[in-house]
């Protein structure tokens, strides 16, 4: 379920339901992106001061460390590949957040 909350209302951890876009319509932070400090800077930049997240704890993902140890470690063995900048790093996020997903499901 989306609530709609403010930008004094983040928290590093949250997931949009919507995504976010600037005055031009362009896509800033895409739907489902778990929100990192770096996007708050990237809200305020924009004058962003509202925002749909996820309200439904038990569709986050439990964060066990161990078991994202074990899947960033299944990939890398899989996917022989280093992220070389911003965009590769949120690309291999995106892919161990759908693998824990799938584990938290099983």
């Amino acid at each position: 379920m989306s609530k709609l909350i403010s930008i004094q209302e983040f928290k590093e951890g949250q997931t949009l339901t919507r995504p976010i876009k600037n005055l031009f319509g362009q896509v800033l932070i895409a739907e489902n992106v778990r929100l990192e400090e770096h996007h708050k800077i990237i809200l305020m930049t924009w004058g962003i001061n509202e925002f749909y997240i996820n309200e439904d704890p038990e569709d986050e993902i439990i964060q066990n460390e161990d078991e994202i140890l074990k899947i960033k470690k299944e990939f890398n063995e899989r996917v022989k590949w280093e992220p070389r900048n911003h965009h590769e790093k949120e690309l291999l996020r995106l892919a161990l957040e759908e693998l824990l997903k799938k584990t938290d499901k099983n």
